[in-house]
């Protein structure tokens, strides 16, 4: 039961962006004992919701431009370039 109870909680976590998929069995780990998963609660509780779900099935390739995040958007602007000239010089992918 306990541990049914604490797949359900890192699950809820994983969908509200709580926690990224990455330290997913961090957490189970953190939740393998009642105190644990009462902390893992407390910290889900505090925790803002910082990581999305990318449906990369949705996504349009378009011309094939590469979209900036908020931080090189950012950037970009403190050093007043634009961002099709900011994404010039971004590494290319492998």
């Amino acid at each position: 039961a306990h541990a049914a109870k604490a797949g359900a909680a890192i699950d809820a976590a994983l969908k509200a962006g709580k926690i990224s998929p990455a330290t997913k069995e961090f957490y189970v780990a953190t939740c393998g004992t009642a105190d644990g998963l009462a902390q893992f609660d407390k910290f889900v509780l505090a925790q803002p919701s910082v990581f999305t779900a990318i449906d990369m099935n949705k996504r349009d390739a378009g011309d094939g431009a590469v979209a900036l995040n908020a931080e090189q958007r950012e950037v970009a602007k403190a050093l007043g370039i634009s961002d099709a000239d900011f994404v010039k010089g971004l590494p290319k992918a492998a």
